[in-house]
């Protein structure tokens, strides 16, 4: 049996680990001496670098964010939905969006374990920033929050890779049944042209630069940020722990004085009430 065909026998079956598919990858490339696909089977298998443009399939967009806080006598909050709003512009990104750039042999780990979602946590010197001022309407501060990633997304991403590995196998067959038998370092029958073509829709235009990367596990199942101005109270279920949610209020990106009001109160008075208080007494001659 042909390489080519071992790959497609490979990508269909479920019970083939995708690591083990990307291996096969490995050797093909090693046989049509192609850098751009060797560059991305390296990548799949060992995780990519911080600034890489990831593939399409490695980008999750914004996902739900689950916080827990602490507040007056005791009271607090887990497994509390955070919204956009109460998070600066700037943080969104680092705060909502996921990627995945680990190696895949790690996410094959995760689906295949019995927990429904895994959980990313905020970088400690933001949770400490958004911490300084009460995000709830009994004064609760932040002390903890996560990004929610549903197992669903991991599955469907090794899903993504499988199924263009196999429209990859099948389209360089198609062009010449015989490429992933070459020897190394000679002409494996298929042009540079044809080899840009064909594994464009592997990998889109993204660049690639070696690196590792990943997610911690966390059971909890997800729940969506609501998009309004106050999340209500109430109860939720989040795996099998009934949490008490606190009214958030949400602020968005508050200045200096919007988060001291006293002062600014202070100022205003400060501002209108010592001209009335002249023209009162004096009059509305001018000392001068």
């Amino acid at each position: 049996m042909s390489l080519l065909r071992e790959i497609q026998h490979a990508a269909i079956d479920t019970k083939t680990p995708v690591s083990a598919v990307l291996l096969m990858c490995q050797l093909l490339t090693s046989r049509l001496s192609y850098e751009p696909l060797s560059t991305w089977v390296d990548k799949e298998l060992n995780g990519y670098a911080g600034d890489d443009d990831l593939p399409d399939y490695r980008n999750l967009g914004n996902v739900p964010v689950l916080g827990q806080t602490s507040g007056p006598w005791g009271s607090g909050a887990t497994n509390l939905p955070i919204p956009f709003t109460i998070v600066e512009q700037k943080h969104w990104d680092e705060l909502f969006k996921v990627e995945l750039k680990g190696g895949i042999a790690g996410y094959e780990h995760l689906a295949a374990s019995d927990q429904d979602s895994f959980a990313e946590q905020w970088p400690a010197h933001l949770i400490q920033y958004y911490g300084q001022e009460p995000i709830t309407t009994n004064g609760q501060h932040l002390v903890d929050a996560k990004k929610v990633i549903a197992k669903g997304a991991i599955v469907a991403m090794l899903s993504t890779i499988r199924s263009r590995v196999l429209k990859l196998a099948t389209d360089l067959e198609r062009e010449n049944p015989g490429a992933g038998d070459a020897v190394p370092g000679t002409d494996p029958g298929v042009s540079s042209q044809s080899l840009q073509r064909l594994t464009t829709t592997v990998y889109g235009n993204a660049s690639f630069v070696t690196s590792g990367g990943g997610i911690s596990a966390d059971r909890g199942s997800v729940i969506g940020a609501p998009d309004g101005d106050v999340i209500t109270g109430g109860q939720k279920t989040v795996g099998d722990t009934v949490t008490t949610q606190e009214s958030v209020h949400v602020e968005g990106e508050r200045t200096w004085f919007a988060r001291h009001p006293w002062i600014a109160g202070l100022l205003v008075a400060v501002v209108a009430g010592v001209p009335a208080i002249y023209i009162t007494v004096l009059g509305f001659e001018l000392p001068w």
